[in-house]
């Protein structure tokens, strides 16, 4: 639900205006980043801000300078599609953005949340009061999930004012990634896109797997929504992204396919079986939206825009 307010406060913010005004944030309003701390005390405020600083002195390394054409690195999908593995092996096969700022509110905010998640709701104390450790685990990541989420953010922010280069961990299928791509390209940043998918029996394995093996926690809700607005985001990415890797995953132990990359225009197939598991996918889930009442484009039509706009590009020059 908290998620969902603040996706609502950063469009109806971003139609009105309001960002970037005066440079005083790129996209986020500080209002709307708070907003995820309003259910914590002031002595549990006072500690989120300490673990900010951790996670930004691990984050951001020795980043000082901007770049004049920063790029920004997302993943785009829905829950348990392998987002995580997959840009993490993308990162370290791809060493050109091995320096990046990489942020994810779990990955790389929960995990170094030292002075709460792991000090006040993972201790010894907590884990031995507990017969089940899924029970621990799931309360301390329902008490700590929104200050990563504001942690993230406010780090997000301090990133792209600065012109940093940003790999950034999500499912890229919030009502405001239209907005917030299209002030990238506005600034001047590339993007670069990795969009991941699977069948739905392998994220169902997966959901189990995490949750009876590994003792994740998983929002079913979430899974079920983001699933479809994958799909249906999917005219965002191949208007504004510079560049689309497409990855195919049919074994949740084993490394994934990349399908094919459009590279500015020019499309490389890599993967002709795992690309057209990829197409048939979104065939099907169009299908789904359209009985919902939203019609997406067909994957030619796609991939004919986004060819359409490097063309338009090379012939004004």
């Amino acid at each position: 639900m908290k998620q969902w307010v603040f996706v609502f406060l950063c469009t109806i913010f971003s139609h009105l205006g309001f960002c970037a005004e005066k440079g005083d944030y790129f996209f986020f309003p500080p209002k709307t980043t708070r907003y995820y701390l309003k259910e914590y005390t002031p002595e549990e405020k006072a500690l989120v801000e300490k673990d900010l600083q951790v996670v930004k002195t691990i984050c951001f390394g020795n980043w000082k300078e901007g770049r004049e054409r920063p790029v920004f690195v997302a993943t785009a999908g829905g829950p348990v599609t392998r987002k995580s593995t997959i840009l993490e092996r993308f990162l370290r096969t791809h060493p050109e953005y091995a320096d990046f700022i990489y942020l994810d509110p779990d990955h790389r905010g929960l995990k170094y949340m030292v002075h709460t998640y792991q000090a006040l709701s993972l201790s010894a104390y907590e884990m031995a009061n507990e017969i089940d450790f899924s029970l621990v685990t799931k309360k301390a990541y329902d008490k700590w999930r929104s200050a990563s989420q504001y942690i993230t953010f406010t780090l997000l922010e301090k990133a792209l004012l600065s012109r940093f280069n940003i790999v950034y961990g999500t499912t890229s299928t919030g009502d405001y990634v239209f907005d917030f791509f299209k002030k990238l390209k506005e600034n001047n940043f590339d993007i670069v896109l990795l969009l991941c998918s699977c069948q739905d029996s392998l994220r169902r394995y997966a959901i189990y797997n995490r949750v009876n093996e590994q003792r994740f926690q998983i929002v079913p809700d979430e899974v079920i929504a983001k699933a479809k607005l994958f799909t249906a985001k999917m005219p965002v990415y191949f208007s504004l992204a510079d560049v689309l890797y497409i990855y195919w995953s049919d074994d949740l132990f084993l490394p994934e396919h990349l399908a094919a990359v459009f590279d500015h225009g020019v499309l490389l197939i890599k993967d002709e079986g795992a690309l057209q598991n990829f197409i048939q996918k979104y065939d099907a889930d169009r299908k789904i939206l359209k009985q919902d009442g939203l019609d997406t484009p067909l994957w030619d039509t796609l991939v004919k825009q986004y060819q359409e706009r490097f063309s338009y590009k090379e012939s004004r020059k």
